[in-house]
């Protein structure tokens, strides 16, 4: 049996999808080790598997792309942000390689410097991502700003021509980034979209019809979406709503993006509707919401149990907690702000299941007419949970890995 490094980022939502896989793999027999964030080390041995916490250079090393003042200068940041952190989780994977001596690597495929030095050791190396990426294909819109889809070739321009200073944005820091790649003996790149279509073996944790068809790079492989949490303890509040009224779930997301006027704006929007207001604050003490009336606050609940629920799921756009509520036939307001928040904003619309307010937009009666609107589209959020197939995602992953194994033991 194979020992198998993991090198996760800190989030949750990056590694929750993944600890189903894990689990599979550690019950056939292999030895699974993880590094990962401070607070999920404790969940993945509950959930028992070997976890150590990331260096704190990795773990805390600060992104502060919600400070933009547009989208261009978000994303820069956010670019500027992993090139510079790969130096440190390069040393970081690279110190867990030396001692583990791993027989397969499993990797974020946003921990830049941990893949570089994945593939540069030469050990088997498979890659994932919980977040939307940039494929850019021939019919799908330029990668970023959330661009409509369109079948037509005079919409697919003005489109392109839209998104000239965005695609820019990719090619800013790459020079930066080869600089360390070729130092590996990898070859350079010429923009930081090409990283995810050459990275070996990438689980891509979303499927059609919410992803756009296309052409898939052969080194992509779509297993759907995962919706594994730790189990809710006793006293979680999604076991225990007792409402009269059908609750909205408000999420403000993982990590912080000073986007508490989302639930601000949320709870005034919905005061004189007969629903219930749910919110998980994450990122934010719910000490900064205590003067707010008319909503049930706490950091962290199992979104699971909530969604059960819920007549819509209110969220900043981070592609898990939307395909998780979307998988429980729950549609969705997404107020995108930062990152493939407005990607996914986008495919929300596109498929009908639930409507977008762009965050630097946002206003009570903005959000309260989306929301709305959302929970008239419960049809069409029904239809596509039955095309989601996230029970099989775990099983598929499992296959792929072991056949990577088996045919490096060839």
């Amino acid at each position: 049996m194979a020992l198998i490094l993991v090198y996760a980022e800190a989030s949750r939502s990056q590694l929750y999808p993944l600890v189903p896989v894990l689990q599979k793999l550690s019950e056939a027999g292999h030895k699974v080790v993880v590094k990962a964030g401070r607070y999920c080390v404790g969940v993945l041995r509950e959930a028992g598997l070997e976890a150590s916490p990331l260096s704190d250079y990795v773990e805390f090393f600060r992104l502060d792309d919600w400070q933009g003042e547009n989208y261009e200068q978000s994303l820069r940041m956010l670019l500027r942000y992993l090139v510079q952190r790969s130096r440190y989780d390069f040393n970081d994977f690279a110190a867990a390689l030396r001692y583990d001596s791993p027989d397969l690597v499993i990797v974020n495929a946003t921990c830049l410097g941990a893949c570089a030095g994945a593939i540069a050791s030469g050990v088997p190396t498979v890659t994932w991502s919980t977040e939307l990426l940039p494929f850019p294909s021939s019919g799908i819109p330029p990668f970023g700003p959330g661009l409509p889809y369109t079948q037509s070739k005079f919409m697919a321009l003005a489109n392109w021509a839209r998104s000239s200073s965005v695609q820019k944005c990719f090619e800013a820091d790459v020079d930066d980034f080869n600089c360390f790649l070729l130092k590996l003996g990898i070859h350079p790149l010429r923009d930081m979209q090409g990283w995810f279509t050459t990275i070996p073996n990438l689980l891509y944790f979303t499927s059609e019809p919410f992803e756009y068809p296309r052409q898939w790079p052969s080194n992509v492989s779509l297993v759907g979406p995962c919706n594994w949490e730790p189990p809710a303890p006793q006293n979680d509040m999604g076991t225990q709503l007792d409402s009269h009224y059908p609750p909205i779930l408000v999420s403000l997301g993982c990590s912080y993006q000073n986007n508490g006027d989302l639930l601000r704006s949320v709870i005034e929007a919905m005061r004189s509707d007969k629903y219930e207001i749910v919110a998980t604050t994450c990122g934010i003490s719910t000490q900064e919401f205590k003067e707010e009336q008319g909503a049930t606050l706490t950091r962290f609940a199992s979104h699971n149990q909530l969604l059960k629920h819920a007549v819509c799921a209110v969220s900043c756009g981070g592609l898990c907690f939307v395909q998780k509520a979307l998988c429980h036939g729950v549609p969705v307001c997404v107020v995108p702000q930062v990152r493939s928040q407005y990607e996914v904003a986008q495919r929300v619309v596109n498929a009908n299941v639930g409507t977008m307010v762009d965050m630097r937009k946002l206003s009570v009666s903005a959000i309260g007419s989306a929301i709305r609107k959302a929970i008239g589209k419960k049809k069409q959020a029904t239809e596509l949970a039955e095309k989601f197939d996230s029970e099989g995602t775990a099983d598929r992953c499992f296959h792929l890995i072991e056949h990577i194994l088996a045919e490096h033991e060839k």
